[in-house]
């Protein structure tokens, strides 16, 4: 399990997040202007998140005509990790790292997840901890753009957000699972009002159906994915 520690503190995951208000800063807006390289053209944008796919609003209507039964059984915690963490496979992003500071954490460590690329591209991150959460990392509360520039390198929590990752346990293998794409994509319906970091929460039904719509959408784009893990132990 992670926390946020601080002023307040959550629990996310694996780790507590020390949260200190007087530290938090956000990342500016960025323009439409396109940057180019030989891979790829993308456009940076506002958090993408904030405009859902007219398409899952038509997927979604179909499926609430559906019998309960089967809503159920489609709009499920367990499909929807599942057709998320198909997104891109196959597909290697081979102009991207993914590291943590370790690769074994004791209880009581502070993690840090760092991301960079050589190639402008739009990026979520998402951290599958030992409890069987699934959290976005990025964006997040601090970094709401997906956009990532060439040879930009991120941190998580940033040096400047006043939050620190500290490993609660479980023991186990935690993951992360990077979607990459060339055009802004929205899987989660981000919200921050409980915490930096978005947790997807089984017992939410609306955040449910829409995660599952937008996934299907998001299928039929260009994606790839990169994964690496790390292990806590007691």
């Amino acid at each position: 399990m992670l926390t946020i520690a601080g002023t307040l503190s959550f629990i996310i995951g694996a780790a507590w997040v020390i949260y200190h208000y007087n530290a938090l800063t956000s990342s500016g807006e960025r323009n439409d202007t396109e940057q180019r390289n030989d891979k790829m053209v993308v456009s940076p944008v506002a958090d993408p998140a904030a405009h859902p796919y007219p398409q899952a609003v038509d997927i979604a209507l179909k499926i609430d005509q559906l019998p309960q039964s089967v809503k159920e059984k489609i709009i499920s915690y367990e499909n929807a990790i599942t057709k998320l963490l198909r997104l891109g496979q196959g597909t290697t992003a081979p102009y991207l790292r993914l590291w943590t500071n370790k690769k074994e954490y004791q209880i009581g460590d502070h993690v840090t997840y760092h991301i960079e690329t050589t190639q402008s591209i739009f990026l979520i991150v998402f951290n599958l901890t030992t409890e069987g959460e699934l959290v976005q990392i990025f964006p997040n509360k601090f970094s709401k753009s997906s956009f990532v520039e060439a040879h930009q390198a991120v941190s998580i929590p940033g040096v400047d957000t006043g939050v620190d990752l500290i490993i609660t346990g479980p023991q186990g293998k935690e993951e992360l699972v990077a979607i990459v794409s060339e055009e802004p994509v929205s899987l989660l319906p981000v919200k921050y009002e409980k915490s930096p970091f978005f947790v997807l929460e089984k017992n939410d039904s609306a955040a449910m159906s829409q995660t599952y719509c937008n996934i299907l959408v998001a299928e039929k784009y260009r994606l790839a994915q990169k994964r690496t893990r790390y292990f806590i132990q007691e």
